[in-house]
């Protein structure tokens, strides 16, 4: 367990909702426990409201260490091994330009030119590796895979492995021998990881019996028999018809904090995939519901995501309508790359602030009730950081709570519209200063009781609480 969550937390250093009682019925809120109030200081008592000028804003932004969004991408392209090295550094020079910085493996491993080709492009293009093993249902399985963590692992750009897509509770007792395996011969960096079920899976996939909570007990159930130093899933909320979008969000609500709740029990990273393609009774997602699906995965706490998918993964006419990504499986680029690009360069205008910071819970205005009722309650939050109510114009707002190991707290406000503007506006209970971080890095900053704030459709800044 030491040597998990130490080989998770050197990753991640290196790679690094009026909201009041109004929302939360008094039964089911949580508030804080009271910290000890630290004696005011010269500075506190000197504390005026200002508006800071843009020339103090960037020197301001000047200062901020960028922290680095893990970003992957689920089907790599699909070269042949006949195909010259300069093919290879062009494709994933077109993955790097997307706005990711990490690949899955995608079946490369079977062929050792290909891999070397793979490994070159992605040194060339500053791309990190996570090596996807082959699926195992024996010993002599996981004797092949070490061979791969053997051959590979001294690799710059291989951060780590991932051992299986989609475990079921019978894998448990055989990912955990291969963990061990692989934990005793790759280096002490490396992450080796599973991604688990969502929460929609049913109990036979999950391999559970039933009961008040399965999606909880198969979470629990592997960190029990196995490890893994990453909590990973996939969430997929764009079905064919859109009416279902709500229902599927409440249950996303609900898959996140589980997801949340494990992470933190178990002192992990969480790790999720955004949807970027459409498949079999789902659908592309627009500007907006793509800007809206990945600010909601930051808004819980997740330290990376990776899109799936990036390649239309079969050629031929037959793949018409099934499996659709960012990118033809000719290399072609569909209008989805385009917006997966726009929303990475957008989400890096953020610097990476919450990172820096644990998730706490949420706070929330004018969200559907379902949504409301798939919020755990030990993440419901009537209040925080001094914030006395959130407005929102037209439709809901949700709110993540956030705090420092040291203290400081923070804000990740997210308009629930995913097709039209809108405005809210944060009270606060004493003159609160604060900056605010968006698109285009640090957008307000001051000392004030109230901030008001506009977003575009489904948009999300950070507020970082200074003091």
């Amino acid at each position: 367990m030491n040597i998990r969550k130490t080989a998770a937390v050197i990753l991640c250093a290196a790679l690094c909702f009026g909201i009041s009682a109004c929302g939360t019925s008094p039964e089911n809120a949580k508030t804080p426990e009271p910290t000890a109030k630290s004696e005011e200081t010269p500075a506190d008592k000197e504390l005026k409201p200002y508006t800071a000028t843009e020339e103090e804003m960037k020197e301001a932004e000047s200062k901020v260490t960028a922290n680095e969004l893990l970003r992957g991408i689920w089907v790599t392209p699909r070269l042949k091994m006949s195909q010259p090295q300069e093919d290879y550094d062009a494709e994933y020079k077109k993955v790097k330009d997307s706005g990711v910085n990490m690949i899955c493996t995608y079946g490369e491993t079977a062929s050792k030119k290909q891999m070397e080709k793979l490994l070159e492009a992605c040194e060339k293009n500053g791309l990190k590796i996570m090596i996807s093993l082959n699926r195992i249902a024996s010993e002599t399985d996981i004797k092949n895979n070490l061979r791969i963590v053997e051959k590979y692992d001294s690799h710059p750009c291989v951060i780590g492995y991932n051992m299986f897509d989609e475990p079921n509770t019978d894998m448990f007792p055989l990912l955990e021998t291969q963990y061990q395996k692989i934990r005793e011969i790759c280096s002490p960096d490396k992450l080796i990881m599973v991604n688990f079920l969502p929460n929609y899976a049913s109990n036979a996939q999950l391999g559970v019996s039933g009961g008040e909570n399965p999606y909880r007990d198969y979470l629990e159930k592997y960190f029990t028999a196995a490890h893994s130093d990453v909590v990973s899933f996939d969430y997929y909320p764009y079905r064919q018809n859109s009416s279902g979008d709500e229902k599927m969000y409440a249950g996303a609500i609900k898959n996140m904090c589980e997801i949340a709740r494990t992470a933190a029990a178990n002192n992990l990273p969480a790790w999720g995939f955004v949807q970027s393609g459409e498949w079999s009774g789902t659908r592309t997602p627009k500007l907006g519901e793509l800007r809206f699906l990945t600010h909601f995965h930051l808004l819980f706490g997740l330290k990376g995501y990776s899109y799936f998918l990036y390649v239309t993964p079969i050629d031929g006419e037959t793949n018409e309508g099934f499996f659709l990504g960012m990118v033809e499986y000719d290399g072609t680029i569909r209008e989805t790359y385009n917006l997966v690009q726009k929303t990475c360069a957008e989400i890096d205008g953020m610097k990476g602030v919450y990172l820096g910071y644990n998730f706490k819970g949420l706070m929330y205005k004018n969200i559907p009730q379902s949504w409301e009722d798939g919020i755990l309650d030990e993440y419901r939050l009537s209040q925080f950081a001094d914030v006395k109510e959130i407005t929102a114009s037209d439709e809901g707002m949700l709110c993540g709570c956030f705090e420092k190991n040291t203290g400081e707290k923070g804000l990740y406000l997210l308009s629930c519209d995913s097709y039209y503007n809108q405005r809210s506006t944060i009270k606060f209970n004493k003159l609160t200063e604060y900056k605010v971080f968006g698109s285009n890095g640090i957008e307000q900053m001051g000392a004030a009781y109230e901030i008001e704030l506009e977003f575009i459709s489904g948009e999300g800044k950070f507020i970082e609480i200074v003091r």
